[in-house]
């Protein structure tokens, strides 16, 4: 092979437990592969002073098709990563939108980590606004000035504060039944407590799936979760879930998980499958570490913390609480049908493996960096739901009418890996999306730091159990993989 030919800086090495193999994967060219430890050797020192791995001609010919060998340079290899970086992004761009409705900034609840309390320094006046119906026509309007056609936007997230708080209920159905009219489908995140007020349009077609929180069984839920009067709400949200499902409609039980609190996570799951919630197709359930981003909201992150905020809510680092998290998936089977908050990874992975398709590079993360629009009782339009209510997340107005202000919203809209500069170099950046945008604001304060997260290392162990668990599930896998008759280059090969 040429001397000009170097190992790429976009090769990802990840360790297979309980074996010494690992799998390479590339962050531009999207192979994934097999190998033995002397070709990960081998590309770690090639071309170094006192090389000693080797490999055959024929395996440095297939590192070399698959990108791990390169004669570009690592600059042109940035320059390739930030081209494809910003095709994904145009083409992200042109997608369909997404639009959420905050009713009001009001709430039942009183919950230590929640983005309220930055929302509540704007005054109580913020907090008993509710929207109008001369808003939610304006709404609409809005909706199709932004997006003509519905089917691009076909669903609509209620969202808050609360956004299914009984005493709001005929400014909810009002959004509702106009929406219906106009095509639309809806989905709400909710704490659940005062479902019973909406059932009649729980079901498909309507509100078609909830997400709703649960932070552990009952006696940890409700220290959390709970009234402003102290009183508990675990009971009466389990009784909700229950009526959800059995009207047919999407579950998605969220378990917000800190320190004090992962280690009920069995019997959690042990309440849930008493519920039988398990039964059916359309319940999920998953792990979530909580953070004090919410908490802090519209903190000046170049000040020091509120010495009241240092211990109110021990956090995790996600490499942490997915570590503490898997620990407890192996010493307890019934916790091993709690999904995984790893920011999708194993899920691509593993569609990857199976289907042999190309990984789902992405140049940005999340819809706020896209399309995502959310219209608050105020007739002001944010992008970001971290940022709802705060003046640094607002992008607009919506009424009277739509007045876009697009300086700002270019701030969230032109952030990708290519304006990050920590991710322009960065060999996992075309699959993170360069993090969080309101959580690097509140730690960076500058909506053009990244946010990683512990990525890296989520990356590595999650790509590592997919792999397992897709050997699990192919019994063929041995005879079914032939370096030699494959071509595409997310197609594992064994080296």
């Amino acid at each position: 092979m040429p001397e000009q030919f170097r190992t790429s800086v976009y090769t990802i090495y990840v360790k297979l437990p309980e074996t010494s193999e690992f799998l390479t994967v590339h962050g531009y060219t999207g192979a994934i592969d097999l190998v033995q430890p002397n070709v990960v050797e081998f590309l770690r020192s090639f071309g170094k002073p006192h090389q000693k791995a080797t490999v055959t001609e024929s395996t440095r010919e297939l590192l070399q098709q698959r990108g791990y060998l390169t004669d570009k340079t690592p600059e042109e290899e940035h320059a390739r990563v930030r081209e494809l970086a910003e095709t994904f992004h145009k083409h992200q761009l042109k997608a369909g939108k997404g639009f959420l409705f905050v009713p009001a900034y009001d709430c039942n609840f009183n919950c230590p980590y929640c983005y309220e309390a930055a929302v509540s320094r704007n005054g109580t006046g913020w907090t008993k606004e509710v929207m109008t119906k001369e808003m939610v026509d304006a709404a609409y309007v809005a909706i199709r000035q932004l997006e003509p056609d519905v089917n691009r936007c076909k669903k609509i997230t209620l969202y808050g504060a609360e956004p299914l708080l009984a005493r709001n209920y005929e400014i909810v159905k009002y959004i509702l039944e106009q929406g219906y009219e106009r095509g639309h489908t809806f989905a709400a995140i909710t704490n659940g407590y005062e479902l019973e007020a909406y059932r009649d349009f729980v079901n498909k077609g309507k509100i078609e799936s909830l997400q709703i929180t649960l932070d552990g069984p009952p006696e940890i839920h409700d220290r959390t979760r709970k009234l402003h009067d102290g009183s508990g709400t675990f009971n009466r949200i389990a009784a909700n879930i229950t009526h959800a499902l059995q009207a047919g409609i999407r579950v998605t039980v969220r378990v917000n998980t800190d320190q004090r609190s992962v280690g009920s996570l069995p019997e959690l799951v042990d309440i849930v499958k008493a519920y039988e919630w398990l039964d059916g197709k359309e319940f999920t359930i998953y792990a979530a570490p909580t953070h004090s981003g919410g908490r802090l909201a519209g903190h000046d992150p170049r000040r020091p913390l509120p010495h009241q905020c240092s211990d109110v809510n021990p956090t995790f680092r996600r490499s942490q609480f997915v570590k503490t998290v898997l620990q407890q998936k192996e010493q307890f089977e019934q916790l091993r049908v709690m999904g995984d908050d790893d920011y999708g990874i194993k899920k691509m992975i593993k569609a990857v493996l199976s289907k042999g398709s190309l990984f789902p590079f992405k140049s940005v993360f999340c819809g706020s960096n896209t399309g995502m629009f959310i219209f608050d009782p105020r007739g002001e339009v944010y992008t970001c739901w971290e940022f709802v209510g705060q003046e640094h997340g607002r992008v607009g107005r919506f009424w009277p009418t739509l007045d876009i202000d697009d300086a700002l919203l270019a701030q969230w809209r032109g952030r990708s890996v290519t304006t990050i500069p920590q991710c322009r170099a960065c060999k996992y950046a075309l699959f993170c999306g360069g993090g969080c945008e309101a959580f690097a604001y509140e730690k960076y304060g500058c909506f053009s730091s990244s946010y990683c997260d512990d990525y890296p290392a989520m990356f590595s162990k999650f790509a590592a159990t997919a792999y397992q668990e897709f050997i699990q599930e192919q019994s063929a896998w041995n005879s079914a993989v032939v370096p030699d008759q494959t071509n595409n280059q997310s197609t594992p090969i064994n080296l």
